[in-house]
């Protein structure tokens, strides 16, 4: 039988009833990403934390590029991890610490997430 999707959306086709009209629509939620912040005065380097949290990617296998006012930036002390990794809903986080001084002068600071299963990458971003 050959079908075309507003002949099915219409119902044209004699379904059963109760049979819902739904083509390609389930229940995946869409994976998140989070950007927070820990700015904490007792640090005695002057550091920000600034965590990127990832919700509902599967595996590991996510990239995170963090980025300040919009470019690529190699930060040091950078810690990546996951939690449930080979579950469909794994939490993944990637951590860095920045100065003080660029957090305060309203630097906005971004972490990209790419992954295999992502059309384009996801951006959230944050300023002081």
């Amino acid at each position: 039988m050959t079908w075309s999707t507003p002949r099915w959306v219409l119902g044209g086709f004699g379904l059963v009833l109760g049979l819902p009209r739904h083509l390609g629509k389930c229940c995946i939620d869409p994976p998140t990403v989070k950007l927070l912040s820990y700015p904490t005065q007792e640090d005695p380097e002057n550091r920000v934390l600034l965590v990127c949290l990832i919700e509902g990617l599967q595996g590991s296998n996510a990239q995170v590029e963090w980025l300040i006012n919009q470019q690529v930036q190699e930060l040091e002390e950078d810690n990546y991890s996951c939690s449930e990794c080979s579950n469909k809903k794994a939490t993944q986080w990637s951590q860095v610490n920045v100065s003080r001084q660029s957090w305060d002068q309203g630097a906005e600071f971004s972490c990209r997430v790419s992954h295999t299963s992502l059309k384009e990458p996801i951006v959230e971003s944050i300023k002081d």
